[in-house]
Formats: C-alpha cells, sequence, structure tokens
C-alpha cells in the first residue's frame, strides 16, 4: 500500500514542485489548496478554503500517514492587512494544521519554513551556522518563525513528530520573486552597477528542495523532532548568479561597480535597505547536517540548475 502524503500549497511554486516530485517516486499524493482547481484524473485535489473547512482537512488527514505543509504567504508588506493576512495563513493554519495532523494520527508532519528565520544570527562572514538563534529581519520571516514556535508547541502537547525545513532564496523555471527580478535585468543586456554584488550566498533549485523534501519524508516517522538549513551546496554570488544566467540564456551581464558606500546610501535613501540585503549582503547556510541525517546531496548541479531555469518552455503537444 503506498504512504498518502497531504501536500499544502499546491498550487504554489514549492507545493506543485514537491506534488509532482513525490508522486514520481510512488507516493499517493493528496494535493490541497485554498481554492477548487482544475482536476485531472491523475491527480486527487482538496480544497480547505481561506477560512480552513476543518471537516474537510479532518477527513483527509484520516487517511494520510504524513503533512509537506508548503503553504504560506509570501509577500508581506508593512501594512496592517497584509500583516494580518500573512499571520492568519503563516502561523493560525500551521498551528490548526499541526492539530488536526495529532489527533489524526499523522506520523510526521515536514514544515516548509525559510533561512530568513535566522538571517539576523550571521556572523562577521554572513555564515550562519545549524545551532544559529532565530533571528528574523523581516515580517515575513517574523511570520514563519511563530508558526515554527505554534508546530513546536503542538507537537509538545500531543506528541505529534515533525521536521522543519529551512531553505534560502528558491529558484528555478518560471520562479517568481526576487529570482525572476535577476532574471530579468540578466537577460536585459543592459549594464548593471552589480559588479561589485560579490558577496557569497546560498539558494536552492526548486527540483532540489523537492528532493529535500522526499529525503525527509523517507525519514517517517523520524527519531526526534529537527530543524534543518537545506540548500543546494554551491554557495555563489548575486554577481555570478546574474553572469550564469545570461550565460545560459545565450547573452552576456556587463556589470560594472560603483563605489561600495555610495551605492548602498542609495539604496537605503530610496527605502531599499531589503533590496540591498538581497544583493549584496552574504547569506551562507550550512545545510550539512540535513544532508548528513537524510543521506541527501542536491542532485542538480549550479550550473545545470540555471540552464533548466532559464531554458525556454518546452511546447506541449495537442
Amino acid at each position: 500500500m503506498k504512504t498518502s502524503i497531504l501536500v499544502t500549497g499546491a498550487t504554489g511554486y514549492v507545493g506543485r514542485h514537491c506534488a509532482t516530485y513525490l508522486s514520481a517516486h510512488g507516493y499517493d499524493v493528496l494535493l490541497g489548496s485554498r481554492h477548487s482547481q482544475p482536476r485531472p484524473s491523475s491527480e486527487k485535489w482538496i480544497t480547505y478554503g481561506c477560512a480552513p473547512e476543518l471537516n474537510v482537512l479532518k477527513s483527509t488527514l484520516r487517511k494520510c500517514q504524513i503533512v509537506v505543509h508548503c503553504a504560506g504567504q509570501n509577500q508581506v508588506s508593512k501594512n496592517l492587512v497584509s500583516q494580518s493576512s500573512a499571520w492568519s495563513t503563516n502561523v493560525n493554519f500551521t498551528r490548526t494544521l499541526a492539530e488536526l495532523s495529532a489527533d489524526a494520527g499523522v506520523q510526521h508532519f515536514i514544515f516548509i519554513s525559510s533561512a530568513l528565520v535566522v538571517a539576523g544570527a550571521r556572523d562577521a562572514a554572513g555564515r550562519v551556522g545549524p545551532d544559529a538563534a532565530p533571528s528574523p529581519m523581516s515580517a515575513y520571516a517574523q511570520t514563519k518563525w511563530a508558526a515554527e514556535q505554534a508546530l513546536a508547541e503542538t507537537s509538545a502537547a500531543t506528541g505529534l513528530q515533525y521536521t522543519i525545513l529551512r531553505p534560502p532564496m528558491v529558484y528555478g523555471p518560471a520562479a517568481k520573486g526576487n529570482f525572476a527580478r535577476l532574471a530579468k535585468l540578466a537577460r536585459s543586456g543592459l549594464p548593471l552597477p552589480l559588479g561589485g554584488a560579490i558577496a557569497a550566498k546560498s539558494f536552492i533549485f526548486v527540483d532540489n528542495l523537492a528532493s529535500a523534501i522526499t529525503a525527509a519524508v523517507a525519514r517517517t516517522p523520524p527519531r526526534t523532532n529537527s530543524t534543518f538549513l537545506v540548500s543546494d551546496g554551491d554557495d555563489t554570488s548575486t554577481a555570478d548568479l546574474l553572469r550564469e544566467i545570461a550565460m545560459q540564456a545565450n547573452g552576456t551581464a556587463p556589470l560594472f561597480r560603483l563605489p561600495h558606500a555610495t551605492l548602498k546610501w542609495v539604496f537605503i535613501s530610496f527605502g531599499l535597505r531589503e533590496e540591498w540585503e538581497k544583493l549584496f549582503a552574504p547569506f551562507v547556510i550550512d545545510s550539512k547536517p540535513f544532508s548528513e541525517w537524510a543521506n541527501w546531496t542536491a542532485p542538480v548541479p549550479f550550473r545545470e540548475a540555471i540552464r533548466l531555469s532559464v531554458a525556454p518552455a518546452t511546447p506541449r503537444g495537442p
């Protein structure tokens, strides 16, 4: 009998890739979403709504041995409406889902958090070790840390076993957010003042993240509750990432340097401190503990991952 897994946020970027990867590896995957979806005959969807329909979740979870919780609100602005929505989606729903999972006898709850939870714990070289204390620096990261705490509290009260994965920026084909903006800049061919963006950074290709999640699934039930940083393992920089994207797209990224202090002043003057951090500040995470725990190595190397990320979509047949 196949192991059944509920993947929440299955319409999202990570959730969709994760569900596809798990299905390809022989698992019986139920795809969860807040909104109803077209249902190909080969897929099993459940709709739990924006205000979670508890009966739907309860009946679904009774059929599952594992939950992979990818659902979440990634964009969190400074206004109260956005922050309230993010808290409801990222924190309250995680707590509710964990409590229902415990009641249903789920064997393993895998939560996809974010390396940004420990972004403020970087040392002078921008590195974060596996035991770094949580120090979120953004509203989004704060909700992810609060969700981790909600999961740990539920586990302490119920015995639910869990694994938390903290990936850095996720990139891949049709990725949105920061990677999409960088790819657009790299393909533009315009001279960019980012030649000095050479600080080391960790990223993760979406298929590598899906592979890591699958490796965590294989450790069901886990012996202990654990939290891991997870990345490609091939650290790079913003400048090198731009050059690689341009090269794989058969172009060039003409980068030049401006004085570091001057450029930083410009970013901060325009209220772009977070963007400065994303482009220029080092952020390297240590994913060795996860690799050892799960006996896992990222299957797709960096250059191949970038090639797959920028390659034109293959036309589908009729």
